[in-house]
C-alpha cells in the first residue's frame, strides 16, 4: 500500500477512535430543557487532551476493539468494491479471446494469473499452477502478461505473444519461466528459437502495435483491479495478491466452484 493510502487509513481509524472516546467520556451539557451529549465549552485543549489520554489508559481493550472494528469495516468495503469491479470487467478478465488459456478451455472455474517472467515469485508458483491444472480437469487458467519489472520484461511478454501466433505460446512461456539470468534480446531470441519458433516471423510480429496494445490493456486492467505486483490471481470473485501456495489455490478454486462462479 502507498504511503498516502496508509495515512488515509490511519486518519480514518483515528476519527473512529476519538468519536468513540468522546461518547465513552460521557460529556453532557445543558441545552434547553435537558442534558444532551456534547463537549463542555469551558474545556481547554489541554484538558481535552488530558481526558482523552486518561480514557486511553483506562480503556485499552475498548480502543483496541474500535481499531479492529474499523479495520474490518474497511476490509469489507474493499472486498465489496472488488466484487463490483470484477462484475463490471468480467468479460475482459475471464473471456478475452486474446488471452492464452491453459488447462480446460471449457472448465467450470477460472483462475486468472497476472505475471512477469522476471519475477522470482512468479517462477516459484509456476510448478504449483501446473500441478493444479494436472489435478483438476475442470480448471481453466487464464494468463495475463503483466510486465512491470522493466523493458526486458516487456520484451519477454511481447515474444510470448508473438510465439502465440505460431502456436507456440505454452512452449515459450515455459522456457521463459524456467530461465534464470540474462534477459537480453539475444538470449530471449535464442530461447524462442530453441522452441522451434521462426525467428524472422517472430521479429516481424514483435513490431505489430496490436501486441504492445494487448500488454498495455493488461497493465490498465491490473491497475483498475488494484494489482500492483506479481504474481496476482483472480479466483472466483477474489483478487489474491502474492505467491500463494497450491493448497491455497485449491481451496479458492473449490470455494468458487461451490459458489457456482461462472468461469467465462
Amino acid at each position: 500500500m502507498s504511503r498516502s493510502g496508509n495515512e488515509s487509513s490511519v486518519l480514518k481509524l483515528l476519527v473512529v477512535i476519538f468519536a468513540m472516546i468522546a461518547g465513552g467520556l460521557g460529556w453532557y451539557v445543558w441545552r434547553g430543557q435537558e442534558m444532551q451529549p456534547g463537549l463542555p465549552a469551558n474545556l481547554t485543549p489541554q484538558q481535552v487532551e488530558s481526558l482523552i489520554a486518561q480514557y486511553l489508559k483506562d480503556h485499552p481493550d475498548t480502543v483496541i476493539q474500535a481499531v479492529k472494528d474499523a479495520q474490518a469495516q474497511e476490509e469489507q468495503a474493499k472486498e465489496e468494491q472488488a466484487k463490483a469491479t470484477l462484475a463490471d470487467l468480467k468479460a475482459n478478465i475471464f473471456s478475452n479471446p486474446a488471452d492464452p488459456i491453459f488447462g480446460n478451455p471449457g472448465g467450470d472455474v477460472a483462475m486468472v494469473e497476472f505475471f512477469d517472467y522476471r519475477c522470482p515469485y512468479c517462477k516459484r508458483v509456476t510448478p504449483d499452477v501446473d500441478a493444479l491444472i494436472a489435478e483438476d480437469s475442470n480448471l481453466r487458467v487464464v494468463l495475463k502478461e503483466f510486465p512491470i519489472l522493466g523493458p526486458e520484461s516487456v520484451l519477454a511478454a511481447k515474444i510470448a505473444y508473438a510465439a502465440q501466433r505460431q502456436g507456440k505460446y505454452r512452449e515459450v512461456h515455459t522456457a521463459l519461466m524456467n530461465h534464470r539470468g540474462d534477459f537480453s534480446e539475444p538470449t530471449l531470441m535464442q530461447l524462442a528459437g530453441s522452441e522451434g519458433i521462426n525467428i524472422a516471423r517472430l521479429k516481424n510480429d514483435l513490431a505489430d502495435p496490436a501486441i504492445a496494445g494487448q500488454i498495455q490493456a493488461n497493465l490498465e486492467l491490473g491497475r483498475t483491479l488494484g494489482i500492483a505486483g506479481t504474481p496476482a490471481f483472480i479466483i472466483g470473485t477474489k483478487v489474491v495478491p502474492g505467491a500463494i501456495s497450491k493448497d491455497d489455490m485449491k481451496k479458492l478454486v473449490i470455494e468458487a466452484r461451490a459458489q457456482g462462479t461462472v468461469a467465462h
